[in-house]
């Protein structure tokens, strides 16, 4: 097996000034459990939904609340 053939082709990303809620709508629509993260075209990282649960979440934030950059 090659890489190639299992890494998805066009992963989806946002930018480091969405929200968590929006990481999180992306997530779900997608099917993935966690997208990049860009700044402007710059890779910057990448957030997953754990991120999301316990970064934003049982942090005591609202959904909404919370920034990628956070």
């Amino acid at each position: 097996m090659q890489l190639k053939e299992i890494v998805t082709p066009n992963p989806h990303g946002i930018q480091v000034d969405d929200s968590s809620r929006h990481a999180a709508e992306q997530m779900r629509r997608h099917g993935f459990g966690a997208v990049l993260v860009y700044d402007q075209e710059l890779l910057v990282g990448m957030v997953t939904d754990r991120d999301l649960a316990t970064g934003c979440m049982a942090a005591g934030h609202d959904a909404g609340g919370c920034m990628v950059r956070q």
